[in-house]
């Protein structure tokens, strides 16, 4: 008997890109709109997690959702995958990283893929 639960833990730990689409839409109820340049950012995170890059720096202009991809979904999917993962989480606004680490924390509580 296959069980929503399964179903969606499948979904979410299939890729980055979905692993987003699920979180952000408990988180803010709505739909994570996609475009290519999020496929590009989650397929090279896909590739991180796999061990293929070990070193990565994405640059690309704000409020393109490098943000919620990389700061808050890519370490909670790194978590998801490996609860013993260890992620350095940097930025020029110590308040940007705090913001960032609090609702890691709050998402996780709420919702145990």
């Amino acid at each position: 008997m296959i069980r929503d639960i399964d179903i969606d833990r499948t979904f979410c730990l299939s890729s980055t890109l979905n692993f987003t689409r699920y979180m952000f839409k408990h988180k803010m109820g709505k739909k994570f709109v996609i475009g290519q340049h999020h496929r590009q950012i989650c397929s090279v995170l896909d590739r991180v997690i796999k061990g293929e890059i070990r070193r990565l720096i994405i640059n690309i202009a704000p409020r393109y959702g490098k943000t919620e991809l990389v700061s808050k979904n890519f370490i909670s999917y790194g978590f998801a995958i490996n609860p013993k993962s260890k992620f350095i989480h940097l930025s020029y606004s110590d308040d940007i990283v705090l913001d960032n680490s609090k609702e890691l924390l709050s998402a996780g509580q709420r919702h145990k893929v």
